[in-house]
């Protein structure tokens, strides 16, 4: 990924909610070694920014869990989802911390002609990132190569792109 790549994720990323969800989602992904539902499943009670421990509770292997001792990068991301989390209200600890979008359709006769993300469900988790990061990497003009999260967490983990050189 070339420096001008870089930052024209970084400036697209901020553009859009839902954006900026599925590159916090890389970011912790490439950085915890969690796979996607892993990270779905992520309640704010199983995190604690305090004493600095992740707990994936939920996993697709026989261990069923583990604890992250997360780096700054992760703690940073983590962060940067309480602090939206918390913009909505008081953040209960059963709730997600990638919490499902919720959309408002625009119809025309009976078919759908658009769709707009207006808020967020911390009742349910998010079930996928794959729209998001599409659209994302296409509106920053990223080759195609980077329109799955895959594709971008190894080009990200190539460049060590931190969250400290967001805008």
């Amino acid at each position: 990924m070339t420096g001008d790549e870089k930052q024209r994720l970084l400036k697209t990323v901020v553009l859009l909610p839902e954006w900026e969800t599925a590159f916090l989602a890389a970011i912790l992904c490439l950085n915890t070694t969690s796979r996607g539902c892993e990270l779905k499943g992520l309640q704010w009670s199983d995190v604690d920014l305090f004493e600095h421990t992740v707990t994936i509770r939920k996993s697709k292997t026989a261990a069923r869990g583990r604890v992250i001792l997360p780096t700054d990068v992760i703690c940073s991301a983590l962060a940067r989802l309480r602090t939206r989390a918390e913009s909505f209200g008081p953040v209960d600890p059963a709730r997600y911390v990638f919490a499902a979008y919720e959309t408002r359709m625009t119809f025309s006769d009976m078919n759908v002609v658009g769709s707009k993300m207006v808020g967020f469900d911390p009742t349910k988790h998010v079930n996928s990132w794959r729209s998001a990061w599409q659209t994302l990497t296409k509106k920053a003009g990223l080759p195609a190569s980077c329109s799955t999260i895959c594709g971008i967490a190894r080009l990200l983990h190539w460049q060590k792109v931190e969250l400290q050189t967001q805008p």
